[in-house]
């Protein structure tokens, strides 16, 4: 006798186009889906994303039974936009609601949080609230809020409450990090009212495999015109905000004077002018520096030239929920990466489990310490990747994924 399958909405204000979408999202769906769960995606795309990648988006999740509907990112007017294109999202879902008769809500990030609690009153709905980080504090960690600005403080507030609610209402919330759910616990949600797991940004090992790219790939560095003796220092995703670009550039300074040969990689689609810029206000050969936009289709192939990977994040309250996609898939290809304390649970991953080394102080001196380190790291290849299976593996997260929603879902 076939199971019955259960119906999940997925609401998400992240496109299923980004990076993130493709990365964190439909993974994790699709083998879901392999478990007994329908899943119809309504997400929120911007216009160029939407229009270069809905066909091939839209033949994966059709190859996969997963339902998905677009609504097109607008903000022409900050906040009224938003609001409107919010009003959209209740609008198609409840139209999907009254059609599909789900039996759970999976909704990612804080935006569609109002959205959500109106669903499941109207339709009597438990609900996954996937928070990604504390966006309120993220904000003001980011310069994006201002809490001297009257206006900031009251968003701010406004957003702490709700933040508050979402905790109590709905059924279960997921954290990045076991520091993000201990950090809700400290502010006083207590188990009998929060129930909280952690799930952290899994990466799919199977295709960032280093084994697969054991050779030199001679192509790639053609491309990015680095030799094979090139030492290279590797970036992944985008620049800017909370990414502290002005530091990171500042430690590649102090690796050059160990390696004068080394170079720079950029794998993000920032601006490469403004990192050429910013290396020669510091000081740095902008000859050293390669920046480059690729697919994600060829992200393993030119991760595997790095020698190194680098990712410095503004600490603060703001990033103790948030764990970087990009670690996940560095690990997966056996690159160790240079990492600042006190964001995630990077301390443990990075620092406890000798996976790579942990920066203490954006400072030449610290920075000199670990140069020094890099030269005797020791940490092989195979067991960074094997650090990287206990911690990111992508079928771990489906696992838990699927042990909630059957909790839920009764």
């Amino acid at each position: 006798m076939e199971v019955e399958r259960k119906k999940v909405c997925y609401l998400s204000f992240d496109g299923m186009t980004d990076p993130l979408g493709q990365s964190q999202v439909i993974p994790y769906l699709i083998k879901l889906s392999e478990r007994g769960f329908d899943f119809h995606i309504v997400s929120v795309e911007k216009s160029d994303m939407l229009q270069a990648k809905e066909p091939e988006i839209k033949l994966l999740l059709n190859n996969n039974g997963i339902k998905w509907t677009t609504i097109v990112y607008s903000n022409k007017i900050p906040f009224v936009s938003t609001a409107l294109t919010l009003q959209k999202v209740y609008k198609i879902a409840k139209i999907l609601f009254v059609k599909n008769k789900f039996d759970l809500i999976h909704f990612r990030g804080y935006t569609l949080g109002n959205t959500v609690r109106k669903l499941k009153r109207k339709f009597r709905i438990p609900v996954i609230f996937d928070m990604r980080s504390f966006l309120p504090d993220e904000r003001v960690l980011g310069g994006m809020w201002n809490l001297k600005n009257p206006l900031h403080l009251c968003i701010y507030k406004y957003f702490k409450f709700l933040e508050g609610r979402f905790f109590k209402e709905f059924e279960r919330t997921i954290s990045q990090t076991n520091l993000g759910k201990k950090t809700i616990r400290d502010w006083g949600f207590s188990e009998v009212n929060t129930k909280i797991e952690v799930v952290p940004c899994c990466a799919d090992l199977d295709f960032f495999d280093f084994n697969k790219h054991n050779n030199p790939n001679m192509q790639v560095r053609r491309d990015l015109n680095i030799s094979t003796d090139d030492f290279i220092l590797g970036y992944v995703g985008s620049v800017g905000t909370w990414y502290c670009l002005d530091d990171m550039m500042s430690f590649f300074k102090v690796l050059l004077q160990r390696k004068p040969t080394a170079k720079f990689v950029f794998l993000s689609p920032v601006d490469p002018k403004g990192v050429f810029d910013l290396a020669t206000s510091l000081g740095v050969d902008s000859n050293s520096i390669r920046a480059q936009f690729i697919d994600r289709k060829l992200m393993p192939s030119y991760i595997s030239v790095f020698d190194w990977s680098i990712f410095f994040i503004k600490p603060g309250i703001g990033k103790a929920a948030s764990c970087p996609v990009k670690h996940g898939e560095l690990m997966g290809m056996g690159v160790p990466v240079v990492a600042n304390t006190k964001v995630g649970d990077i301390d443990l991953i990075v620092g406890q489990e000798a996976s790579g080394l942990i920066v203490n102080l954006f400072s030449d001196n610290e920075y000199e310490l670990v140069v020094e380190g890099m030269r005797n790291f020791s940490c092989s290849k195979s067991k960074i990747r094997e650090i990287a299976t206990k911690y990111y593996d992508l079928e771990s997260g489906v696992q838990a994924y699927c042990r909630i929603y059957n909790e839920i879902i009764k």
